[in-house]
């Protein structure tokens, strides 16, 4: 039999029923018996159902992308022709890149070509 330690690494996993069918068997045969797991395991249950019932639904559909080809199309046809080009200069907008200020961190700079 599993000593605590161990079970109590895999409540949340059991809880969310993503163990191995032989570990949900093992988890819950120390459950049956383990009356401080089985309070860790409701403390789980009880955390999850209120974070359910205060987080808005998240919606996971595709961003709206309306432009972005045309904006990156005027950029590289600026940098191609070594100037600006037509299309961003009617419509003010300059070539730009990225540009890393430090390790991880990146900005949006006005390009050099």
């Amino acid at each position: 039999m599993a000593e605590c330690s161990e079970i109590s690494l895999m409540l949340g996993a059991f809880e969310d029923a993503e163990l191995e069918p032989n570990e949900m068997q093992e988890v819950a045969y120390h459950l049956a018996r383990c009356d401080s797991c089985s309070s860790i395991l409701s403390d789980y249950s009880t955390v999850g159902r209120e974070l359910r019932s205060i987080t808005p639904a998240l919606d996971f559909a595709a961003p709206n992308l309306a432009g972005f080809a045309d904006a990156v199309s005027r950029v590289s046809i600026g940098c191609h022709s070594r100037g600006t080009s037509a299309s961003s200069a009617t419509s003010g907008a300059a070539p730009i890149s990225l540009a890393r200020a430090s390790p991880g961190a990146a900005q949006l700079q006005p390009s050099r070509c």
